[in-house]
């Protein structure tokens, strides 16, 4: 009996597929429709075309798309055409050239403990107060 390596869980939402309602996966989620509703995901990419409005939980969320909502990761990377509007709570943050952020932006306690700069909430403390995206 041979034994398949195990693959990561990847959902994928292509372009076309728009979601009412939150999105919990253990895996890695890339976006490249829309959804309207929460996303919890080990890792989120949202590609060049995909749009959610709605919050993020993730340890690494990378942006290609649109975001409008609280964005809380361990690493953000914000590419080239990214557009986020809301708030961004991070471990790591990158931005290329050219990528809009309108909103607030502040390192988790974590990294801030590290840095020795203060803060009070963790990504998934930042979640538990409900916040939601403006609509």
């Amino acid at each position: 009996m041979s034994v398949l390596p195990r693959r990561k869980s990847q959902t994928s939402i292509s372009p076309g597929t728009e979601i009412e309602g939150d999105l919990r996966s253990a895996g890695d989620v890339q976006l490249d429709g829309v959804i309207r509703g929460n996303v919890t995901a080990r890792q989120l990419s949202i590609g060049p075309g995909g749009s959610l409005l709605g919050d993020v939980a993730a340890d690494t969320v990378h942006i290609e798309g649109q975001v409008q909502g609280h964005v809380a990761a361990a690493f953000v990377a914000l590419a080239r055409d990214a557009k986020a509007t809301g708030e961004i709570v991070y471990g790591e943050l990158s931005a290329d050239l050219g990528a809009l952020l309108q909103g607030r932006c502040r390192p988790h306690a974590a990294s801030a403990k590290e840095s020795g700069r203060p803060t009070r909430t963790t990504p998934r403390q930042a979640m538990k107060g409900g916040r939601r995206a403006a609509s």
